[in-house]
Formats: C-alpha cells, structure tokens, sequence
C-alpha cells in the first residue's frame, strides 16, 4: 500500500514525508500509531492543495500508516539474532528471498563443471 501511495503521490509532484511529530500549516497527516494522534507518521506538504484533495491524501496516508505500523510491530516483535558458538558448523543456506534449494558444494559445482 505504501509504495502505491507513494507512487499516486509521485504522479501528482506530491513527495510523501516521515516526520516525527504533527506538522503545524497546510499538510495532510497520518499518525503511524493511534495512541499518539500528533506524534510520528507520514505527512504531504502541500500548500497549494484544496481541502477536500487534503482530505483523499490523508485516507490514502491512513491507509499507508497501518501498513508501516504492522511492519514495525513486526521488526519489533521478531525474536533476536543469536550469535552462533564459535565451534559450530554454519547451517546450509536453503532458501534466499524466493530461490529455494541448498546450493551444492563447491566441490560438487567444479566436478560438474571439469568432467575429465
């Protein structure tokens, strides 16, 4: 959703901004999170737009935010990197971001490649 409203905004000269706090003057605004209804989220500076085009952005921005606040909820939540023992084998890389399969060793990769 982010990238989409990001790419209406593009459309129309608009650049969408992450800012920390409500900004004051003409801009729509939205809070990444709903406790803190003037603190962080995303915001288009705009003076030259009518209320009523302020007022669709800040929807699309609403939209956008609960998409930023679900990813940060999730980079948040997600269980911490530990530091594998110095002694232990590293695991066999088995997938990378869509490619599926453990690679073969490189051993394996030459002989194929050398047949005689």
């Amino acid at each position: 959703m982010l990238r989409h409203v990001r790419g209406v905004l593009r459309r129309r000269d608009l650049e969408l901004t992450l800012v920390e706090r409500r900004p004051e003057g003409p801009a729509a605004f939205a809070p990444i999170s709903a406790e803190e209804p003037d603190g962080a989220g995303l915001a288009v500076f705009a003076p030259e737009l009518s209320p009523p085009e302020i007022g669709l952005i800040e929807l699309m921005l609403g939209e956008a935010a609960l998409d930023v606040a679900l990813a940060l909820r999730e980079r948040r939540s997600a269980p911490a990197a530990t530091e594998p023992a110095p002694d232990a084998a590293p695991d066999p890389r088995s997938g990378y971001h869509g490619i599926i399969g453990a690679r073969p060793d490189r051993r394996v990769r030459r002989h194929r490649a050398d047949p005689g």
